[in-house]
């Protein structure tokens, strides 16, 4: 029996290749949260996968970060939902990541916006 192979998994947003797919293909790969499904190309995942560790890297030190971390990969998935309903195409594609990372920002505009705890 062939299983799901997760790339990136919490408890709010799971990045996976499905199961029927097998290992070792470039087929596109699921972003699930519960509220969104989403198909996404295998290369847009690596660089999607990336800036989630990033995020909960980033915020896992923060008090309550389990909620925050919880919001903001929320919100990343209603980014990229958001992105597919106005480009009318099936799945999410490197440009519409890139697009995501650069509306959300990244560890400098956090610092920024969201200092480090002391």
């Amino acid at each position: 029996m062939i299983q799901s192979t997760f790339l990136y998994k919490t408890a709010t947003v799971v990045v996976h290749r499905p199961a029927e797919q097998g290992e070792g293909t470039d087929g596109p790969l699921v972003l699930k949260t519960d509220r969104h499904s989403l198909l996404v190309e295998a290369e847009a995942a690596e660089l999607l996968v990336a800036y989630l560790r990033v995020i909960q890297a980033y915020f896992s030190a923060f008090p309550q970060s389990g909620r925050l971390i919880a919001q903001l990969t929320r919100r990343v998935a209603g980014v990229l939902a958001d992105c597919l309903q106005q480009s009318g195409q099936p799945m999410v594609l490197g440009r519409d990541v890139s697009e995501l990372i650069r509306q959300l920002g990244c560890v400098d505009d956090w610092r920024n916006q969201y200092p480090p705890p002391a």
